[in-house]
């Protein structure tokens, strides 16, 4: 919507937009980069002890 490539017929709050595309979705980049890079290292740990 920020783009201006989806148009809501309603309109929509343009500071809420900005705030969750440069808060809430870094943030949630930092959660799954953080919960996919545990469990790499959670997997290979367990094929080292075999």
């Amino acid at each position: 919507m920020l783009a201006g490539l989806i148009r809501p017929d309603g309109g929509y709050d343009l500071e809420a937009m900005r705030g969750h595309a440069y808060l809430w979705d870094p943030l949630f980049l930092v959660r799954v980069t953080a919960l996919v890079l545990s469990l790499w290292l959670a997997r290979r740990s367990s094929v080292g002890a075999r």
